[in-house]
């Protein structure tokens, strides 16, 4: 499998924010907010875990610090993915994601993927 983070990888549908939002089930790892939704409908999703990833304009109020934040969780992200989509192939499952970067300060990005490497984790103990 790549290390890619391609444009079938990210959630855009405005149905399929609806339904992770409203599914409620979350949880914190580190500072990253974490919302997830399995077994979306199949014409809302087109690979096996969509993502997206949130820094916000109240906290950061700069946009060039919101896409620094966005961009390294991305990073973190794409390097450590690939047991968790292994996984829901494997069950034949797809998975919504939606990371929140809950902390009004600029981390480093060993930080931020070691929030993103333990998140990943508890995830893959949910299924």
């Amino acid at each position: 499998m790549q290390n890619t983070f391609s444009k079938s990888e990210k959630l855009c549908s405005k149905r399929g924010f609806a339904i992770l939002i409203d599914a409620k089930q979350s949880f914190y790892a580190g500072r990253i907010r974490v919302s997830f939704y399995f077994d979306l409908p199949p014409e809302l999703i087109d690979s096996p875990c969509q993502v997206a990833i949130v820094a916000t304009k109240r906290d950061f109020k700069r946009a060039v610090d919101r896409n620094l934040i966005k961009r390294r969780m991305r990073e973190a992200y794409r390097l450590h993915k690939a047991p968790l989509i292994a996984q829901l192939l494997e069950q034949g499952k797809n998975l919504a994601l939606l990371f929140k970067y809950n902390s009004r300060e600029i981390r480093s990005f060993k930080e931020i993927e070691q929030d993103m490497r333990q998140a990943l984790r508890q995830l893959a103990k949910k299924f």
